[in-house]
């Protein structure tokens, strides 16, 4: 099969070889998921040789990105292009294999680090960065060494669906890899006193300011191409099938006991303060625990954690969903380690993609999902969150045993479903939601698409408020 573009494709393609043509700064594609921005990639690469505007490519991306994706997609589209992933500690087998007469060399995005160090003579005529929100914050390490790398490169692409997941402050390091500074500058403390104010925790945070936001957005311009799903792609309807869970009488005695204590927290929780990082943010994990089904526990003499197996209902609602799809391929997207576990024991052959599948095990797993002998599958909702393709070939159902509270997290693993080449006329995302629990504030925090922590307080506080009033009636 020959890739053959879109026309929304043709333009972001057009669009980058346009920029190397003109030698202007590198070029910025915020593709939402499912537009092909690998196969626009392959297709600039390819033609940028042809041209001769590049020999030697880069591309940088997250691990499980570079090893099932970029290949799998060079030859489903038939690309003429070689490409080698140098992922080794082997100082000796990574200098062979940069060394290696290929089109394309790809490193993961903790790669750069070493890639900066130990071989400082490397140069690339393009370097892409895939996901590039993996180098959102400025002073990380591995932003600090790709800063420096992509200084050896004549042209420069980065890739993302989610430019600003927290705040528009975080295009700053992202576009600096495009351009070096030339349209934002060099410098995060002036681009700071230029667009931002300080924000959160002790002031800790950085906030573009509301009268600088259409300036960023003028100067970032004429280096950047979004493309919406929605503008580009004939898509399926897409439901929401919310499932409301009640727990039993002896789960919700525990629930409420810990959900009292997670209030009384927040009455007096500084708003700016991390919330991962205070008591309230324990108690809130706990509360999303519990409307699962269960909980881990530590015991503080021996400094050990073990699981508290508190109720099956999200289990049995999904194994009444799966049994009503009658046949249907699930995808079940799970939270902590221990959902894994009960649903395991109700599904034992049930296999997941988490941070322990290798790329060998991904691999089968995706060729028998596309087989549709794979029945039920579970994942863990971050391994997921990015970069795996091939499920919407053959499915069309997602079920959340428990919905991450970050949007960025759950539009780009339902994007894994409900994508172009989705087979049917109707994607299902499934939500289980525990009644009277913190399920209720995240689902309503996701619904503002507000990744904020200020959203995610408002949605617990207006969920308490409307408990309490439905108590006093």
């Amino acid at each position: 099969m020959r890739f053959k573009p879109h026309s929304y494709q043709k333009l972001a393609i057009d669009n980058c070889l346009d920029r190397m043509a003109k030698n202007l700064p590198g070029s910025a594609l915020f593709l939402e998921p499912g537009l092909g921005k690998t196969a626009i990639s392959l297709s600039i690469i390819e033609a940028a040789k042809l041209i001769g505007y590049c020999e030697k490519v880069l591309i940088i991306a997250p691990l499980r990105v570079a090893q099932s994706v970029w290949k799998q997609e060079i030859q489903k589209w038939g690309f003429d292009l070689s490409c080698v992933l140098v992922h080794t500690s082997d100082k000796n087998k990574r200098k062979e294999l940069l060394n290696k007469n290929v089109d394309i060399v790809m490193v993961t995005s903790d790669g750069v680090c070493w890639l900066d160090n130990d071989f400082p003579n490397e140069f690339f005529d393009l370097i892409i960065v895939d996901e590039s929100t993996k180098f959102k914050s400025w002073g990380a390490k591995r932003t600090k060494h790709l800063r420096s790398l992509v200084k050896r490169a004549f042209h420069r692409i980065i890739l993302t669906g989610t430019p600003a997941p927290n705040s528009l402050s975080d295009l700053f390091p992202q576009h600096f890899l495009i351009d070096l500074g030339e349209c934002l500058g060099t410098s995060i403390t002036k681009f700071r006193a230029q667009f931002c104010q300080q924000a959160g925790f002790e002031g800790r945070a950085w906030e573009i300011r509301k009268d600088m936001v259409e300036t960023l957005k003028d100067k970032i311009a004429p280096q950047c191409l979004y493309l919406a799903a929605r503008d580009h792609l004939n898509m399926p309807e897409l439901v929401y099938n919310t499932i409301p869970i009640e727990l039993p009488d002896k789960a919700k005695k525990i629930y409420d006991d810990m959900e009292k204590e997670l209030f009384a927290e927040i009455e007096v929780l500084d708003d700016t303060k991390p919330l991962a990082a205070t008591t309230a943010g324990a108690k809130y994990n706990l509360c999303r625990q519990i409307a699962n089904g269960g909980a881990y526990v530590y015991d503080e003499f021996f400094g050990e954690r073990d699981t508290v197996y508190v109720h099956q209902a999200k289990v049995d609602a999904l194994e009444d969903l799966y049994e009503e799809l009658n046949g249907k391929q699930l995808l079940v997207a799970y939270l902590f380690d221990h959902d894994l576990l009960r649903i395991r024991e109700r599904f034992p052959k049930i296999r997941a993609i988490n941070g322990k599948t290798s790329a060998k095990e991904l691999q089968n797993i995706i060729a028998k999902w596309k087989d549709g002998n794979e029945g039920i599958l579970a994942c863990q909702c971050q391994a997921m969150s990015h970069g795996i393709d091939g499920f919407q070939e053959a499915g069309s159902d997602i079920c959340w045993f428990g919905l991450s509270d970050q949007p960025e997290v759950v539009a780009q693993l339902n994007a894994r479903i409900y994508r172009q080449g989705v087979v049917g006329k109707q994607v299902r995302i499934h939500q289980l939601i525990a009644s009277q629990t913190v399920d209720e504030a995240v689902m309503k925090r996701l619904e503002s698409k507000d990744a904020s922590q200020a959203s995610l307080l408002n949605a617990i506080k207006e969920y308490r408020i409307g408990k309490n009033k439905t108590a006093r009636v």
